[in-house]
């Protein structure tokens, strides 16, 4: 189970860091994600600014913690509660009829919807699972990191990838049973 726990801590942890990574690597990033934060229209426009450098700060927080043994536990329900964070809004934009663009790892022009669902329901299947194999215990072997820590990163990877995978198997113009186009 310790391998189980630790890739499961590694590949939260690089989701985290990715996606607040992406939201502030350029000045260009960074304000595509305060402006999908201002067209969400969720929170008074005086206060996007403290809500976007709070959103980048417990991404920090939540990764930090799960890299650190002994802070695993509140990384793991960090990790549970901006997920469902994340996902309400999400909810609420769809609701709105808004296409709002998801600048949740910085660069998709996509707007939210149930692909970004669908990743922040995995990741929260991942922090449950997380939660059940968990163990604060001490510093994990060379030997068990040299395995686990490239197989968590490739995990991160993909699931920051996800909604752009997605699109690769849309197809813009409906295709009918018998193979013709619509």
């Amino acid at each position: 189970m310790a391998y189980v726990d630790l890739v499961i801590r590694i590949m939260l942890s690089a989701v985290f860091v990715i996606s607040a990574v992406g939201k502030i690597r350029t000045s260009e990033a960074w304000h595509g994600f305060r402006s999908s934060v201002d067209a969400l229209d969720m929170i008074p426009p005086r206060l996007a600014r403290a809500a976007t450098l709070a959103v980048v700060a417990l991404e920090i927080v939540v990764a930090v913690s799960l890299a650190v043994p002994a802070l695993s536990t509140a990384g793991l329900a960090g990790s549970a509660a901006l997920l469902m964070l994340f996902s309400a809004v999400i909810v609420q934009a769809m609701r709105a009829g808004r296409g709002v663009e998801c600048r949740c790892f910085g660069r998709s022009d996509r707007p939210m919807g149930v692909p970004h669902l669908v990743r922040n329901a995995f990741l929260l299947l991942i922090t449950a699972c997380g939660v059940a194999v968990s163990s604060a215990r001490a510093p994990y072997s060379a030997e068990l990191l040299v395995v686990g820590a490239p197989v968590g990163v490739a995990g991160a990877v993909l699931v920051a990838s996800f909604v752009d995978l997605c699109s690769l198997f849309e197809n813009s113009s409906p295709v009918s049973l018998k193979g013709r186009r619509r």
